[in-house]
């Protein structure tokens, strides 16, 4: 005897869509640099720093190699669908 077919009544809906968002997605962190004594991770996408729109990777290594001691950084990061803020003093 064969099961009948499953039957499904009411509405399917899609996945909620990730919001596309301009920002610099990090692929690696290497040890020992800003972001990694951040806590960021691969895979984040920084969106802001100290207020300003990060739009490229190339603009997230310049920010990596231009900070010095004492400077304070305020990042605003995109991880999976969560944004999170990161605050950090260079030491």
């Amino acid at each position: 005897m064969l099961a009948a077919p499953f039957l499904f009544a009411g509405s399917c809906s899609k996945k909620p869509e990730v919001p596309q968002v301009a920002g610099a997605r990090l692929t690696s962190i290497e040890a020992g640099s800003v972001f990694d004594r951040l806590g960021l991770k691969p895979n984040d996408l920084i969106i802001e720093v100290n207020g300003k729109p990060m739009d490229t990777m190339e603009a997230a290594r310049d920010l990596d190699r231009a900070s010095k001691v004492d400077d304070h950084l305020e990042l605003k990061v995109m991880r999976g669908n969560e944004t999170l803020k990161f605050e950090y003093k260079i030491k």
